[in-house]
């Protein structure tokens, strides 16, 4: 059977002054470094997080911008070629415009042209019809 006697006590005394001593020299120090160690790694990958973070959002606000100063030179490209477009089309009306005129002035002459010189055929036509409705009439030549 079991007894207990003076030397269990002495044991258990040795065994709690063995860990109180452990404790506090061996196993405090221990897991103090470990708990430092932990977090200065954690403080560490905080730091590189929020570095990575800060270019993260460094890069998307210059892909941003690159982003609108792009649209913004499309847009004025657009812009300018529409410019473009508009004076090229007025300038193309202005010179069919400038040749219609000049094709009606130019038939507007040779309309009058033929204008006076049927005239003048129907005046000569009409000088003769009358010479000679008037020489049937009269029965004789009729003289200028």
């Amino acid at each position: 059977m079991l007894t207990i006697n003076y030397s269990f006590f002495i044991q258990l005394a040795i065994f709690i002054a063995l860990v109180l001593f452990l404790q506090k020299f061996l196993f405090a120090p221990v897991y103090d470094q470990i708990w430092d160690e932990r977090d200065q790694l954690i403080t560490g990958n905080k730091q590189k997080a929020e570095e990575l973070s800060e270019k993260v959002d460094r890069l998307i606000v210059y892909h941003e911008a690159q982003v609108w100063a792009s649209r913004k030179l499309a847009e004025e490209e657009s812009e300018r070629t529409h410019r473009q477009a508009v004076k090229d089309q007025e300038q193309t009306i202005a010179n069919i415009r400038t040749e219609s005129n000049e094709m009606i002035a130019e038939l507007r002459e040779r309309i009058a042209a033929e204008f006076k010189a049927a005239q003048e055929r129907i005046r000569a036509d009409a000088e003769k019809m009358g010479k000679t409705i008037a020489q049937k009439i009269l029965g004789t030549g009729v003289s200028e």
